[in-house]
């Protein structure tokens, strides 16, 4: 039978149990970041992801000229309900 002092010491070693993994597993995958562990080498210029990058690089800038390279485009409206606004905190 365990007395009420060993029963209230079982939480605490359980936590930091939990708080000792979470440490180790932290400071392994901070080391392997630093030693580059599964790093792979910069993609050639004509490989696929290299393509895809350029791709969406210009497709974002697109975006943003977009009101200015279209002057017959109207222009989105905002209203201060939009979701994006009305979850803004003072």
């Amino acid at each position: 039978m365990t007395t009420p002092a060993e029963h209230r010491q079982r939480p605490l070693r359980v936590a930091l149990l939990a708080v000792i993994a979470v440490g180790l597993v932290l400071l392994g995958g901070g080391l392997a970041v630093a030693i580059g562990i599964g790093r792979t080498a910069d993609p050639s210029a004509d490989s696929v992801a290299a393509g895809f990058s350029r791709d969406m690089a210009r497709h974002h800038l697109q975006g943003s000229r977009w009101p200015t390279s279209c002057p017959s485009a109207a222009p989105i409206p905002r209203s201060s309900s939009s979701p994006s606004t009305s979850r803004r905190r003072s």
